[in-house]
């Protein structure tokens, strides 16, 4: 079977595999060979007694726990449970220090457990050792002596005697496309590539891709799962990195075909090839896209903070304060947009939208993600891998070099391929339609069709609406100096459009918006809140919002706050006050 062994992002983890002590007088392996001992455990965590397991506990003749004058030992651990020693686990401990140190050079990266432990503990079932099997065989054929050639064989030995009849039947699976929940841990090599399908995304199947860090078969409150964690590419409005997520599923009866999987290697999908090329085109707009909509990167040229586009697909609402919409499932860590991408998609969505990460995190910190940084130095914690082509998926032999950007702009042209087809498939921002945050779609993203002629087709006075283009024509392009004798008020420009229902009041707000190419923010008195408070945040919002997208605020049904002060309806007089103090200070400058 083919290894993937890109080694896109490589985070270290210690599984907290038991190990024992040892002291400073004990001798070193001398015997190349491998020892089943048997530890039995008191129900407080205290060793019984160790020995040799073909011998009888009474008749043992080894004193010592580490067995430490041998290469490997095959540990049986037994622990007390009322009276009887039950609950066995088993261990492969790799004791020899050339062993040790050989074992680590050839599968740091490719592994989950502590190679820095003494000894190296593999728990049963020996997943690393399947993993690193390939390492394995070439550290064999290049060993600088027959000592560590032979220790080697030790574990390859150990392989055929333990795993051979396993792997037989996990050949068979594999070769028609199936896999039992036990070999799942086998088929998910730390560091290779994964396909996540979300076939409820559209008339077609949806996937991102991700990488491996660990699988396992685990168990909580007396139900099993299977759990995977995967890193990806993420953006945090400064710097590229890889954020980790986790997602367990419940295990399967019986087999199961591989592609059915909720997550799978993409080296078994057919397609991989096509699949691996329309990652990567998309992981180049999605860069592009996150580049643009930054506030801190320079390239937001086409406003403040934010982009505009339009938009046709699934959409993954938010709901305020960063909470996941009904139906939706958080991780442990929080969302991420691996977990939001695999759920069902709220609703679909139509119209134009901005993409604006950095104005979801401010208003729903919640939705924040972070991503994995370097100890010290530049921001950055790419790898540099050298792969290109879904065909080289089990080609890297060599650790990739620690890759550091001297800023974001070289940070962001040296992303690899790797990293651009595990970009996060959908992209934070704001439903002008639907006013409404939520995740939309990289790949239904597309470029607005303005219909320039909208504004000379509008049915009203001519001169009206000449005055009405030209003065917020001018004023969207004027300098900040207009601000009144105080900084940062009176710089806003205010229309009241009045008249009866149809007469082009609604009309002319949209074709002014799209003959100057600018975001229209619609809203309504109901959708501002209950009450007084709650109408005074949400107006905040509203006018920080057009602000950062240099949007046009079309505020429909403002009779309310139209009305005349008096002396008997001090509610309603706060809400005209809270209206107009927030129009005076309401700015096209999105640092206000």
């Amino acid at each position: 079977m083919a290894e993937e062994s890109n080694q896109v992002f490589y985070k270290y983890q210690n599984t907290g595999a038991k190990t024992l002590p040892t002291s400073n007088n004990e001798p070193l392996p001398t015997q190349i060979k491998i020892e089943n001992v048997t530890q039995e455990m008191y129900s407080w965590g205290a060793i019984s007694q160790v020995y040799l397991s073909a011998e009888s506990p009474r008749l043992k003749k080894k004193k010592e726990s580490r067995f430490s004058d041998v290469s490997l030992v095959l540990r049986r651990i037994v622990t007390e449970s009322h009276g009887k020693f039950t609950h066995e686990t088993t261990q492969l401990e790799i004791q020899s220090v050339t062993l040790r140190n050989a074992f680590k050079r050839l599968a740091e990266g490719f592994v989950n457990i502590n190679l820095h432990g003494d000894p190296i503990t593999i728990p049963n079932p020996y997943v690393e050792l399947y993993h690193c099997r390939r390492q394995l065989q070439e550290a064999i054929d290049c060993a600088p002596n027959e000592s560590i050639r032979e220790e080697l064989e030790l574990l390859q030995q150990f392989q055929e005697d333990h795993m051979s009849q396993d792997l037989k039947e996990l050949q068979t699976l594999e070769s028609n496309g199936y896999i039992t929940v036990a070999f799942l841990p086998l088929i998910f090599v730390p560091g290779s590539l994964v396909l996540i399908p979300n076939r409820l995304a559209g008339s077609k199947e949806v996937f991102c891709a991700a990488v491996v860090e660990v699988c396992k078969l685990i168990e909580e409150n007396q139900k099993k799962f299977w759990y995977v964690r995967l890193a990806y590419t993420n953006f945090d409005n400064v710097q590229f990195g890889a954020t980790s997520t986790k997602a367990q599923y419940p295990q399967f009866d019986d087999v199961k075909h591989i592609l059915d999987l909720p997550v799978f290697p993409m080296k078994y999908h057919p397609n991989r090839d096509q699949i691996y090329q329309s990652l990567l085109e998309r992981g180049s707009r999605c860069k592009q896209l996150h580049l643009e909509s930054s506030p801190f990167i320079g390239h937001g040229s086409r406003g403040a903070s934010g982009t505009h586009w339009e938009y046709d697909g699934p959409f993954w609402s938010i709901l305020s304060g960063g909470g996941l919409s009904p139906g939706r499932s958080e991780t442990e860590e929080g969302r991420s947009c691996i977990n939001i991408f695999q759920g069902f998609p709220t609703s679909l969505c139509q119209g134009k939208i901005i993409i604006d990460p950095n104005s979801l995190i401010k208003e729903n910190p919640g939705c924040r993600e972070v991503v994995q940084k370097a100890k010290s130095g530049p921001i950055s914690i790419m790898w540099k891998a050298e792969t290109t082509s879904s065909h080289d998926l089990d080609t890297s032999k060599s650790k990739p070099p620690y890759q550091q950007f001297s800023n974001n702009e070289h940070q962001a042209n040296s992303l690899t391929d790797l990293q651009l087809i595990t970009m996060a498939p959908i992209l934070a921002g704001f439903s002008l339609t639907r006013r409404s945050w939520g995740f939309f779609l990289v790949d239904n993203i597309a470029d607005i069709r303005w219909n320039d002629d909208s504004y000379g087709n509008l049915q009203i006075d001519q001169s009206r609406k000449d005055i009405i283009y030209e003065v917020v024509k001018e004023h969207r392009k004027a300098p900040v100096a207009l601000d009144n004798v105080v900084a940062g008020k009176g710089a806003g420009l205010i229309f009241l459009l009045h008249g009866p229902p149809g007469s082009g009041k609604t009309m002319t707000a949209e074709c002014v918006a799209e003959s100057l190419h600018c975001p229209l923010y619609h809203t309504t008195m109901g959708e501002l809140g209950p009450n007084v408070k709650a109408i005074e945040e949400q107006l905040q919002i509203t006018f920080t919002r057009i602000q950062q997208w240099s949007a046009i605020l079309l505020f429909d049904e403002a009779d309310a706050f139209m009305a005349e002060r008096s002396e008997n309806d001090l509610e309603r007089n706060a809400l005209v006050s809270g209206m107009l103090y927030s129009r005076l200070y309401l700015s096209k400058r999105s640092q206000d």
